[in-house]
């Protein structure tokens, strides 16, 4: 993606622009599963 042209960018991290906490867990899933782990084996490690 290029940035060339853009006055402005807006990150919304916490959801207060746009409500994307519900798509969370299944990235999470998704990108350990990359590397082999999932969310099972995290979470038994605490």
């Amino acid at each position: 993606m290029r940035l060339n042209h853009k006055k402005a960018v807006i990150f919304d991290l916490d959801g207060t622009l746009v409500d994307s906490m519900w798509m969370w867990k299944s990235i999470d899933v998704e990108y350990l599963a990359r590397f082999g782990w999932s969310v099972r084996k995290i979470c038994r490690r605490r």
